[in-house]
């Protein structure tokens, strides 16, 4: 099982979401799918990570237009099944208003 610690959603600009999250062992991993999801249920992936500098992470999702977005992580190991990371949401601003965010409804 690969572990996924101190995972966040940060705002950082008008329609820019920076994650960051950090991994015990980058080594055991043959890829790491970043997914986005307006609801929180159905998800579509918006890219790939990149290698690890001291085993922390960052991906720059640029295209997150106002609104509520979640994210999680789906990882790969080399050998195995997939499994994906805790859900994280953040909230961009618009212009005119601004809105909360509510997690995801449980299954």
């Amino acid at each position: 099982m690969i572990e996924v610690t101190a995972f966040t959603a940060d705002v950082v600009g008008m329609g820019k979401i920076a994650l960051t999250w950090s991994e015990a062992d980058p080594g055991s991993l043959k890829s790491i799918g970043i997914e986005r999801s307006r609801d929180g249920i159905h998800f579509e992936q918006i890219g790939e990570c990149r290698q690890p500098v001291n085993f922390n992470y960052r991906y720059l999702d640029e295209t997150a237009d106002s609104g509520c977005w979640y994210y999680r992580l789906r990882l790969e190991p080399k050998k195995g099944a997939y499994s994906y990371s805790i859900v994280c949401q953040a909230a961009v601003p618009s212009l005119f208003r601004t809105r909360a965010c509510a997690p995801p409804l449980p299954f």
